[in-house]
């Protein structure tokens, strides 16, 4: 039930070799990615707090798949406007402003959004 939120934010015909990503080649459509963002939930579980209602242990997690601990966003009521909790839309908002800040570039500047989630 993690969810971790990226987005690589723009795609561009721009040919900014200012920005940190500047050594990407430009592909067949002429494009590359300029920017990276992301964003996690900030509750954390931890191997130790799954032992508390599921029948396993923090050893027997780490050593079968390197987890230690996840990000978890908490589901909020979608009909309670004054609830501000965090989102998916905070999340990808905190990414494609991390992603713009990469690139260095204005927001009109930008040709293309790819946004991903897991």
């Amino acid at each position: 039930l993690s969810h971790q939120h990226s987005l690589l934010a723009g795609l561009t015909t721009s040919t900014n070799s200012n920005t940190a990503l500047s050594m990407v080649t430009t592909g067949p459509l002429n494009c590359r990615p300029i920017g990276i963002g992301s964003a996690a939930p900030k509750t954390v579980v931890t191997n130790s707090d799954l032992e508390s209602f599921v029948e396993t242990s923090d050893e027997w997690i780490r050593t079968r798949t390197g987890i230690s601990e996840r990000r978890v966003l908490l589901h909020t009521n979608p009909d309670d406007s004054s609830d501000e909790g965090e989102t998916i839309r905070s999340l990808a908002t905190t990414a494609a402003q991390n992603a713009l800040a990469m690139s260095g570039l204005a927001p009109t500047a930008i040709d293309l959004v790819i946004v991903a989630t897991s």
